[in-house]
């Protein structure tokens, strides 16, 4: 008669003051010893994954927008300096080549 009491007493009980007790214990410790593993981890895996993300991302924009301006800027100084020059070493030759061969051909 007294065991199935005691047990239907005594289990109840101890189960109702054990894992309040077990979760106030544990629970800080399991916190401590996760947490800083937890943000070790998943702070490595997003600088890893987004780290080369941004560098895949903005150096070919980087590059696209500095050589288009290169481009723009130095064509037309370029063309601006290198055409006359073409012409003057150019139109003379030309000429010096081609009136004698006119004249040869022609006379």
């Amino acid at each position: 008669l007294t065991t199935p009491a005691l047990l239907h007493l005594t289990i109840p009980a101890l189960v109702n003051l054990t894992i309040p007790a077990l979760l106030y214990l544990t629970t800080p410790a399991l916190l401590h010893l996760t947490t800083p593993a937890l943000l070790h981890l998943t702070t490595s895996a997003l600088l890893h994954l987004t780290i080369p993300t941004l560098v895949n991302l903005t150096i070919p924009a980087l590059l696209y927008l500095t050589t288009s301006a290169l481009h723009v800027l130095t064509t037309p100084a370029l063309l601006h300096l290198t055409t006359p020059a073409l012409l003057h070493l150019t139109i003379p030759t030309l000429v010096n080549l081609t009136i004698p061969a006119l004249l040869y051909l022609t006379t």
